[in-house]
C-alpha cells in the first residue's frame, strides 16, 4: 500500500481525454453514492470501518479527490441478504457493494475502461481436506 501511495498504482485502461474524464468524475462526486447507503448510514459506517481494519480500504476525503486528477469513482451502495448462522437461525446480513459497472456522463463505468486483457490474473484459492482448488479470474 505504501509504494501505491507513494508511486501510484496504474491499470490498463482505454484511452481517455482529460476532459472525458474530469466530466465523469464531477459527476461521480456531485452525484454521490446509491440511495441505499443514504438509508442506512451506520451500517456502511461499521462496514467501511470493518473494511479498514482488514486492511481492504483507504478511505479519502472529498478534498483530497480533488487532487487526483485521473482518478476513476464509482458509487457504493448497501445490500441487505438474508443466511443462516452456525446454529441454522435466520440472520439478516449487509454487504457494502462497490458499483463498478455505474456509467458516468461518458456513457462508460470503471469496469468499461478497463483492458480487461491486460489485467494480471487474480487467484481466489480455498484449502479442503478433499482438495486444494485454485481458480482463476
Amino acid at each position: 500500500m505504501k509504494a501505491y501511495l507513494k508511486d501510484s498504482v496504474t491499470f490498463p485502461l482505454v484511452p481517455m481525454s482529460k476532459t472525458v474524464r474530469s466530466i465523469d468524475k464531477e459527476f461521480m462526486l456531485a452525484r454521490g453514492n446509491h440511495k441505499s447507503v443514504f438509508k442506512s448510514k451506520e451500517i456502511v459506517r461499521e462496514l467501511i470501518n470493518e473494511d479498514m481494519i482488514h486492511g481492504h480500504a483507504l478511505p479519502l476525503t472529498l478534498e483530497c479527490i480533488k487532487y487526483l486528477n485521473n482518478i476513476l469513482i464509482a458509487p457504493i451502495g448497501v445490500v441487505k441478504q438474508e443466511t443462516i448462522d452456525k446454529h441454522g437461525n435466520a440472520v439478516t446480513k449487509f454487504w457494502m457493494t462497490h458499483d463498478q459497472s455505474f456509467p458516468g456522463p461518458s456513457g462508460l463505468s470503471v469496469n468499461s475502461w478497463l483492458i480487461v486483457e491486460k489485467l494480471p490474473p487474480c487467484m481466489f484459492g480455498f484449502f479442503s481436506k478433499e482438495s486444494y482448488i485454485t481458480l482463476s479470474v
